[in-house]
């Protein structure tokens, strides 16, 4: 597996130097509306073929779903994750999605977290049981909602509990979430919460082996839990 050096920075601006993974930080709107998504991910991958790096946009509408995709160096989208659920505090009609996949990668088996689903527990952890070892969630929150709380309700908890990286990108900050027993400060994070850029951290899915224990179940998990999901 090839460690993962991730760049977190305002869509289209530069990578940091020698990164290989990219994820934008859109700091003034939720999501790309419906009728700009298909122009905005061409461009997004006319930029990860630029720059010769995975990618994962700003989160976008398509067919009336919150989406989140991750996209190759070659301009490719390799996969997409809708939400399961929505932010209720909008004022939005989205569809909820009910399929959650690992997507397999050169950095290790990914999942792609849409906005507020980092904080129902059943999403992660369908995803981790299906062999997810690096969840990338990405969401936005409002000024008046926003609190330093919300990280360890969210990517912090997922990954204690799931036992996986938590790459936690929002308008507000950036932080990388790890087991505690493997942190170095026994803390949890693997780079502490920050509003700077670019946000940069290296990550080798290798440091979980000791901590990893939960079985695979396949993808029944989420069937089994299908009308808690739907509640």
């Amino acid at each position: 597996m090839e460690m993962l050096k991730l760049s977190v920075g305002e869509p289209f601006s530069s990578p940091a130097f020698n990164s290989n993974f990219v994820v934008f930080s859109d700091l003034s709107c939720p999501y790309i509306p419906e009728e700009q998504t298909r122009k905005y991910l061409a461009a997004c991958c006319r930029y990860a073929r630029q720059y010769h790096i995975h990618l994962v946009p700003h989160r976008f509408v398509l067919q009336n779903f919150l989406c989140m995709c991750l996209i190759s160096p070659d301009g490719r989208v390799l996969g997409a994750q809708r939400a399961c659920y929505v932010n209720l505090l909008d004022d939005t009609d989205f569809e909820r999605g009910t399929d959650i996949s690992s997507l397999d990668t050169v950095f290790g088996p990914l999942f792609l977290c849409v906005d507020v689903d980092i904080y129902h527990p059943l999403v992660c952890e369908a995803a981790s049981r299906l062999g997810a070892k690096i969840i990338i969630s990405s969401q936005f929150i409002r000024l008046q909602q926003y609190g330093s709380h919300m990280v360890i309700n969210g990517a912090w908890n997922v990954a204690q509990t799931n036992h996986v990286f938590v790459v936690s990108v929002t308008n507000h900050a950036s932080a990388v979430c790890i087991p505690a027993a493997i942190s170095q400060e026994k803390d949890g994070f693997f780079v502490p919460p920050s509003g700077k850029f670019p946000f940069t951290a290296a990550l080798d899915i290798s440091q979980l082996n000791t901590v990893r224990s939960k079985p695979f179940l396949g993808n029944t998990l989420l069937h089994v839990h299908m009308e808690q999901l739907l509640e």
